[in-house]
């Protein structure tokens, strides 16, 4: 018997973050979390990748949902592992997003396994998902998604820019903090956002397949994202911004990074990718960072 939760707000934007978006925020080499289902017990187990994938499958205990992030350096995997759980589980919901997830629904034509799509960014939809799947409501309603209704007609939804202000930070919320007592050997490697889009329109880049405004997170949550990297002793930072010093407050993000550089040792390094029109801007950054 699947475990249904009672949704707080609070809960539920946490639970879209972690499942589907974790990449974004946190990178674990070699390993995935998953079990992601309505009785929360998703964050507390890694499985390794290199490891069988029946096992895998077979040790996620009747989970009602799983979430896939898909980029391509790791969909062939997702999609073999889906199909292995889907076997294993054939009520469970199998949710593919990330980049590697096309606007055309190709996947659920290709994939009998997959159940659900999500486009672009996938905090609001996925927590809409959990919210309706609750209540054996329509996913029609939900924009930017893609599904397969009961008589197996794939439904594409309508196409739906949203906010990013409000999001909490998995950082700061706590939901990490347990994960980080792992075995010895172990290295957690942590990534920051601090706006999303892009303003170019780059052909080969997938950045501009959503035509999205750039859009910043608030100055005091990436500041406090920072300490708490900095507090946990975590060395590597990605910024995982498409134009990092494309701002003029991403010199004053890149001095607070050195701050807590000189406070506690962390983060050692800081990798970005860099704004390709603001020379001056990104020379006065990296020789910020290169000074310490």
């Amino acid at each position: 018997m699947k475990t249904t939760a009672l949704f707080t707000e609070e809960i539920s934007k946490i639970i879209t973050i972690v499942s589907v978006k974790m990449v974004i925020y946190f990178t674990i080499p070699g390993f995935f979390t998953a079990g992601v289902s309505f009785n929360f017990s998703f964050l507390k187990r890694f499985f390794d990748l290199c490891g069988k994938l029946k096992s895998t499958a077979s040790a996620i205990k009747n989970p009602a949902i799983v979430g896939f992030s898909n980029y391509f350096w790791n969909y062939e995997y997702n999609l073999e592992q889906a199909k292995n759980i889907k076997e294993e589980y054939p009520e469970c919901k199998i949710v593919f997003g990330g980049h590697q997830v096309s606007r055309d629904s190709d996947f659920l034509h290709k994939y009998s396994f997959i159940d659900i799509l999500i486009f672009g960014e996938g905090e609001i939809p996925f927590t809409r998902i959990l919210r309706a799947l609750d209540k054996n409501e329509n996913l029609g309603n939900i924009p930017n998604i893609s599904f397969r209704n009961e008589r197996g007609e794939i439904i594409k939804t309508e196409d739906k820019a949203e906010g990013v202000e409000n999001y909490p930070s998995p950082y700061l919320t706590g939901i990490f903090d347990k994960l980080l007592n792992v075995p010895e050997g172990m290295e957690f490697n942590a990534q920051l956002e601090t706006n999303r889009g892009c303003p170019y329109h780059c052909s080969f880049c997938d950045w501009c397949e959503y035509d999205i405004p750039m859009r910043r997170f608030p100055m005091e949550r990436v500041k406090k994202d920072l300490e708490w990297i900095s507090q946990h002793n975590i060395s590597y930072c990605m910024c995982v911004d498409s134009n990092f010093g494309l701002f003029e407050r991403d010199e004053e993000i890149a001095a607070f990074a050195v701050e807590q550089k000189n406070k506690t040792g962390y983060p050692d390094k800081f990798g970005a990718c860099f704004a390709k029109d603001k020379t001056d801007r990104i020379f006065r950054i990296n020789k910020l960072f290169n000074d310490v």
